[in-house]
């Protein structure tokens, strides 16, 4: 039918912007973690900005309560009031960085829950585990290196033989 052919076509269309922007946005995660938007390397202007991003794309698509972030961001510090401040700073910042580039779809939001659309971007990490040789062949034991947090899920990337 008319209404069927318009679904499909809708559907075609939708996969091709996703598919358009997952080109335009690049994350990696082995080595040193960081994004890329249009082939150029993303600053960001806190580094805690780019820590929360890093965690929410070792997460998956699974969202992250404000707590846990904290903890992971923060693990020294025990002023959870002066943390809770901070992690709203830093999501401001992140949501900044990423509109200055058209890129802040990628990050998802509601009450006490953050989390990223993981159809937005393209992951080195994530390609590996859909099986794509050249990603697995590329990887030299190294993910995120410079956040300790990481080392949690390194073991995902494990070769078996």
């Amino acid at each position: 039918t008319y209404v069927d052919e318009i679904k499909k076509e809708l559907a075609y269309v939708m996969q091709e912007i996703k598919a358009s922007a997952a080109e335009k946005i690049r994350i990696q995660c082995f080595g040193n973690f960081d994004l890329f938007i249009n082939q150029k390397l993303v600053t960001f202007s806190l580094s805690k900005a780019k820590e929360l991003l890093a965690y929410l794309v070792d997460k998956r698509g699974s969202t992250v309560n404000g707590g846990e972030l904290c903890a992971v961001l923060w693990e020294n510090n025990e002023d959870d009031g002066k943390n809770k401040n901070n992690l709203r700073h830093c999501w401001m910042a992140l949501k900044q960085t990423l509109e200055s580039f058209g890129a802040q779809d990628m990050l998802k939001k509601g009450w006490n829950c953050y989390g990223i659309d993981v159809n937005a971007f393209w992951c080195d990490a994530y390609e590996f585990e859909k099986g794509d040789v050249k990603v697995i062949n590329s990887y030299k034991g190294e993910y995120m290196n410079q956040y300790s947090w990481a080392e949690n899920s390194k073991s995902i990337f494990c070769r078996k033989d």
